[in-house]
């Protein structure tokens, strides 16, 4: 084969590429993303922890920022939290499943701990479902999170075992406190 037609075939191709992605409209975040605008910005947040695979019993405060990636497609959360003499600090990426038509939710901490979560928004907040490895041991978790009213919105997650005996992990009330 001469040089001519392989440079003639690949002409085509770089054509037929280039006119594809000419014609095809950019992607669009999902309008469901959308409700998590609520959530934008630096929250404080107080609570009470129950001992746990995450650490002991008593006062628990965070500091949670919550930023969309450039693009709109991903929300990034950054956490700082104290949970007694435990201090965690973590980020997860938050995104839509379109073919799961729900949120779905990847987390990882400075102590190694990891989970993936599914979430159903509704008009009070949002249900998350998921298993996490904490401590290196597999757990199930819930969690609660209340639709902000106005500057403020609460909290609450738990954990099982076997995902039918939950426990109380903690409750907060979070408060904005910076854009």
């Amino acid at each position: 084969m001469s040089v001519r037609p392989v440079a003639a075939v690949l002409g085509l191709f770089v054509s037929i590429v280039a006119l594809s992605a000419q014609s095809a409209p950019p992607a669009k975040p999902a309008p469901e993303l959308k409700r998590l605008d609520a959530y934008l910005g630096k929250w404080t947040s107080e609570g009470t922890a129950e001992p746990s695979p995450y650490g002991p019993a008593g006062p628990v405060t965070s500091t949670d920022t919550f930023e969309w990636m450039p693009g709109g497609f991903f929300m990034v959360h950054h956490w700082d939290v104290k949970q007694g003499s435990a201090a965690i600090k973590g980020m997860e990426v938050i995104g839509w499943d379109a073919k799961a038509k729900g949120l779905t939710s990847r987390f990882y901490d400075n102590a190694g701990n990891t989970g993936v979560f599914k979430g159903t928004a509704a008009a009070t907040g949002i249900q998350w479902m998921g298993e996490s490895e904490v401590g290196g041991k597999p757990i199930k978790e819930r969690c609660t999170m209340g639709m902000p009213s106005g500057n403020v919105w609460s909290g609450k997650c738990e954990y099982s075992a076997d995902g039918t005996k939950w426990m109380p992990n903690f409750a907060t009330k979070n408060v904005k406190s910076g854009k």
